[in-house]
């Protein structure tokens, strides 16, 4: 694999090939795929799962009545750990190769508000800040980010990050149902809110 020009990632170049376009929101879903060969790393299917996961996220009434809809849907061996995640023109995948962070996998597609999709080994990551007191877009990331890393260590998985521009960031701020600690443990999600302001 090329070694991937970071820009072509952030969130101009997944917009619109590096051109302001619509809205200045990305949407991004961090989760464990069981393999680099995942069907997870295709652009068309990274799209199917990300807009589905955050369609049925705020239809979810519960734990159960979430993972019960993506069966359907998910495929095999992916496993969602967040909810899909905003930001506001920044881009967790140019961040990711920013850092050094080189993907196993890393695909896009060329149009505009293209999605992105890749899928990494788990590092190490040192903590920055815990994930209640993130209150930042990007603090955010690292420390869900950090916490995907150990969860794939432990399940001797890999991380995938799906991210696309689009949706309304200000619009989407308590959009998802309100849920205890317990029954995000449930989902198995890391956290259960789409922006810091949550």
């Amino acid at each position: 694999m090329r070694e991937p020009d970071a820009s072509e990632y952030s969130f101009l170049g997944l917009c619109n090939h590096g051109k302001p376009l619509g809205p200045e929101t990305l949407a991004y879903l961090v989760g464990l795929a069981d393999s680099p060969r995942h069907i997870v790393g295709d652009p068309s299917t990274a799209k199917s799962i990300l807009r589905f996961m955050f369609d049925f996220e705020e239809l979810a009434e519960s734990a159960a009545w979430l993972l019960d809809a993506q069966k359907g849907f998910v495929p095999e061996g992916y496993h969602p750990q967040t909810p899909a995640l905003l930001t506001k023109s920044w881009s967790p995948v140019s961040a990711m190769l920013e850092q050094g962070f080189n993907p196993v996998v890393l695909n896009r597609e060329e149009k505009q508000r293209a999605v992105a999709t890749g899928i990494w080994e788990p590092a190490s990551l040192g903590s920055f800040k815990s994930i209640k007191d993130s209150s930042t877009v990007e603090q955010l990331f690292w420390e869900v980010l950090r916490e995907a890393f150990r969860r794939a260590a432990e399940r001797k998985m890999l991380v995938s990050l799906i991210a696309m521009p689009g949706w309304s960031y200000d619009t989407k701020i308590g959009s998802l149902p309100k849920w205890s600690a317990k029954e995000v443990a449930k989902a198995d999600r890391i956290l259960w809110k789409r922006t810091p302001e949550d």
